[in-house]
């Protein structure tokens, strides 16, 4: 299962005069968190051109020593002190080019069930790191990064799912090893606040297995195909498997199969939830998925024509799912042969599409299936 957490669209914009603008994004942590010391972060920053000049951030209505990361584009904060479990208020406060103020509260609960340092990452996360790169790899894809907060999220959601049998990204409140109803939740307790996707799978005989899985359902692979350097997290255990993907800024259209891939599978089976084929209601084995996905372009994108062929020239029939007809999809489009590919056969895909603003995003390219 995929779940896909966003709140790259929904920044804000405030300004005084033309020459004072600030944008704002993620913040936290603003629910329940896990960590004892929880680093209080808020992302904001000027227009190209201006500075931040001042800030004031304040919890519990006391003035705490915060910093700004002008690489991070962050006001930060974290005590050097274990937090008490309980309630804090946040207030804060930032300044541009020392005209314009703006301001943003939340609140965050300390859990009783508080810790005091993440841990660093098993010999399985750092494999699972290993095989997501070398996923990307063969995409032309620049190294995904480990990232500790997201694998101790991935960690406790794997544990969840094996102790109460269940499946799937949510919890229930109460049952044992809870951290969180939304994976975004469960990566806010432990630090994470950005936007991100989940991919869950359970039912793996190994982690390898658990992987492929993933990765060959068209919905769960859109996350392994995010260009720039993502950061990442995951945990596999006894057929459980939970990854966890940031999302970066990087601007991109990415397909899979990558152009001129040798080897391609000839078949796939459907096991992913939600089915991209509950659309035609259709069953059984189709031919290998191909993935078209935009990142860092306006949303949703449009397709408007879509072809595949083999290398006689032969068209080749297929489902065809995008923003259109598919409310899973918002940047990305699946190319769903109908039938089994063909072995050792070249095939040539092109994609039509533009994003929101009308720019055209369009893309062909041609791979080739295993003999």
């Amino acid at each position: 299962m995929l779940r896909r957490m966003l709140v790259l669209s929904t920044f804000a914009l405030a300004a005084l005069s033309q020459a004072s603008v600030a944008y704002y994004r993620s913040y936290g942590p603003r629910s329940v968190t896990r960590l004892a010391r929880p680093t209080v972060t808020w992302e904001v920053w000027p227009s190209e051109g201006g500075r931040v000049t001042g800030w004031d951030l304040r919890i519990n209505n006391r003035k705490v020593r915060a910093t700004y990361d002008s690489g991070r584009r962050e006001l930060q904060f974290t005590p050097d002190y274990d937090l008490d479990t309980g309630d804090y208020a946040v207030s804060a406060k930032v300044t541009v080019d020392g005209s314009l103020t703006v301001s943003r509260a939340w609140s965050f609960r300390v859990s009783s069930e508080k810790i005091g340092k993440l841990a660093p990452p098993s010999e399985k996360q750092v494999l699972l790191l290993q095989e997501i790169n070398s996923a990307r790899s063969v995409l032309g894809l620049a190294p995904a990064l480990l990232d500790d907060r997201l694998d101790a999220s991935a960690s406790a959601h794997t544990s969840y799912l094996k102790r109460n049998r269940q499946s799937g990204h949510f919890e229930q409140e109460g049952a044992p090893g809870f951290s969180g109803n939304a994976p975004a939740d469960r990566m806010e307790a432990f630090g994470y606040f950005g936007s991100s996707y989940e991919d869950v799978c359970t039912g793996a005989f190994s982690l390898r297995e658990g992987m492929k899985m993933l990765f060959d359902a068209p919905y769960h692979r859109i996350p392994f195909m995010a260009p720039g350097q993502p950061l990442v997290g995951g945990a596999y255990e006894n057929g459980a498997l939970t990854l966890q993907f940031g999302v970066s800024e990087a601007t991109r259209v990415v397909v899979s199969p990558a152009p001129n891939q040798p080897g391609l599978p000839l078949t796939w089976d459907q096991p992913e939830n939600p089915n991209p084929l509950r659309l035609y209601d259709v069953r059984g084995q189709i031919g290998y998925p191909v993935v078209f996905a935009a990142f860092g372009v306006e949303e949703p994108i449009r397709v408007s024509d879509a072809s595949l062929t083999d290398g006689f020239g032969n068209s080749v029939p297929f489902y065809l799912n995008s923003p259109a007809n598919d409310d899973h999809l918002e940047n990305a489009a699946f190319v769903l042969p109908k039938k089994p590919l063909r072995a050792g056969t070249l095939y040539s895909v092109t994609v039509r599409a533009t994003d929101a603003t009308g720019r055209d995003i369009s893309k062909s390219w041609s791979f080739t299936t295993r003999s």
